[in-house]
């Protein structure tokens, strides 16, 4: 996506919640900016769970 001559990634992510009571589907839309060379995959706003150090 572009606005303002930017580029993105726009990911719309589904999960389960649990708000105490009852188990329900939420969503959230996050965006992960353009960017030159590499980064960090830790350090991009979303990534696969599998990428984290702890997700056991």
């Amino acid at each position: 996506m572009t606005q303002n001559d930017e580029m993105w990634l726009n990911l719309e992510c589904r999960f389960l919640d649990y708000d105490g009571v009852k188990f329900g589907e939420a969503g959230i839309f996050l965006c992960v900016a353009k960017f030159r060379g590499l980064k960090p995959i830790e350090t991009l706003e979303a990534f696969p769970l599998y990428h984290y150090l702890n997700h056991d």
